[in-house]
């Protein structure tokens, strides 16, 4: 589905990771671990084709759908959340706004604009995309920051319903949050 070779990644003269070789198949969860600066939301953006690697390459087979959810919340404040929503999912959507939000436990107001959203309830938003939609490959930075204890278990739960259905699976995290097939580990330089 992805294969990753001899990948390498410099800010300046700075390293982040170097040598990295992997292949993701159907079905495969790959979890990016590491500190702060180590280097996880550049590997996530080079393997979905959004910076290019300092050395090696990133080959995709076949036809794939993507979707790669970074840090930053692509939410319109100026909208209602369920605008937001619709916005994000399109309107013949699996799950209509009020199923959703039944869901995931977004008590919010379909009215409330989502500027007076918090920064949960907005994540909450923009992970509809993984509920509403079918991909090959998920790239998610850091998708459990800023959610509550059951939410976290139904966005986990929804991952590895997708696992099932053959999506390949990277995410990111600062320690251990998804029992994945592969750990890359940035910090050690390790995959395993």
């Amino acid at each position: 589905m992805i294969s990753a070779h001899n990948l390498s990644y410099k800010i300046n003269k700075n390293t982040l990771f170097s040598g990295l070789n992997f292949d993701c198949k159907s079905g495969n969860i790959f979890q990016i671990l590491g500190s702060n600066g180590s280097g996880k939301t550049s590997l996530l953006k080079i393997l979905s084709g959004i910076t290019n690697p300092t050395k090696g390459m990133v080959t995709l087979k076949g036809s794939i759908r993507k979707l790669y959810l970074g840090h930053k919340i692509p939410i319109k404040d100026y909208l209602t959340s369920e605008q937001n929503y619709y916005l994000l999912n399109g309107k013949d959507t699996l799950k209509d706004y009020d199923a959703y939000c039944d869901l995931i436990n977004l008590n919010v107001p379909k009215s409330m604009l989502s500027a007076n959203l918090s920064f949960g309830q907005k994540k909450k938003l923009i992970l509809s995309k993984i509920f509403n939609q079918s991909y090959d490959i998920l790239f998610l930075d850091e998708p459990f920051v800023g959610l509550d204890a059951e939410t976290v278990m139904i966005i986990k739960k929804q991952i590895l319903e997708m696992k099932k259905k053959g999506a390949g699976i990277f995410l990111t995290s600062h320690q251990e949050t998804l029992e994945g097939d592969v750990l890359i580990d940035l910090d050690k330089g390790e995959i395993s």
